[in-house]
């Protein structure tokens, strides 16, 4: 990931004057929040007063992608991933803002995010920028073939709805590089105490919530980042490409794993994820 590193930290350099990334709901709220894709954010950034929160560069779909079909570095990268940019691009703009504000991110269990953004993209994605990437994911037999063959080694391991969690919010020694860490399995809760800090409304709006996502992950800890462990048996079958509705309840998303070999294959994509935020399958 260094050539995105370096083009992003590029862009940063280059439109200081223009106050990228900074957007008015950060210095009016005074606070960086960190949005990782398929997390949240989208409410968030709603509950933020963001106004473009819903459709921001990102086509139909409302999820801001990053160039071409989300895939950095792209020429619509100045734009489109515009609010989905790692803490490094927010300090290297104007490290004096960051060190002030309050920043925070939120995280989610990385095998139930995954399947969240396997169905966002099967399901079309953000129109018609994504539909190279919806024609390829398509292409798989189903999403346990999709995490072996697509994303252990494939196209999408750079995507920017795949890339790690860690890559957004944890610096070179994997310490957090934010004030607070919240949960997407927590949402509402750990959004309170963001908003608290911050004097909004504690209430959070459902934006951009893809089927299955209402029914939350399993969780380890509390906004302190922990220590990983493995194991967890493997959940029973998903038919099909189309991932369907996710039964509600704690680790439903684990229904989505056909096979040991695509829990593990998410285990080693997102090791650093597991091991900085306590997440087990």
């Amino acid at each position: 990931m260094t050539g995105v590193r370096d083009y992003l930290l590029r862009i940063a350099y280059l439109r200081k004057e223009r106050h990228f990334p900074y957007r008015d709901y950060h210095k009016r709220h005074r606070c960086v929040f960190i949005h990782v894709p398929k997390t949240g954010g989208t409410s968030i950034l709603t509950a933020l007063g963001h106004g473009r929160a819903r459709g921001a560069g990102a086509g139909r779909g409302g999820e801001a992608g990053a160039g071409r079909g989300g895939r950095w570095p792209g020429p619509a990268a100045r734009t489109a991933g515009r609010d989905h940019l790692p803490w490094f691009v927010y300090w290297t703009a104007n490290p004096e803002y960051y060190a002030r504000a309050f920043s925070f991110a939120f995280v989610r269990n990385p095998w139930d995010r995954a399947v969240s953004a396997y169905r966002y993209l099967w399901r079309g994605g953000s129109g018609e920028e994504a539909a190279e990437d919806v024609r390829m994911i398509r292409s798989y037999e189903s999403f346990s073939d999709f995490v072996v063959e697509g994303l252990a080694q494939g196209y999408f391991r750079s995507h920017l709805l795949f890339l790690p969690q860690a890559y957004f919010v944890l610096g070179a020694g994997g310490e957090p590089k934010v004030d607070f860490v919240g949960r997407f399995e927590r949402l509402e809760e750990d959004w309170g105490s963001v908003a608290a800090r911050l004097g909004l409304a504690a209430e959070l709006p459902r934006e951009n919530m893809g089927v299955g996502d209402e029914a939350v992950g399993g969780a380890a800890g509390g906004g302190a980042v922990g220590s990983a462990a493995g194991g967890g048996a493997v959940g029973g079958a998903a038919g099909g490409g189309a991932v369907g509705s996710a039964a509600a309840g704690p680790r439903a998303y684990r229904a989505a794993y056909e096979d040991r070999a695509a829990v593990d294959v998410i285990a080693e994509v997102y090791r650093e994820d597991v091991r900085a935020f306590g997440y087990t399958f």
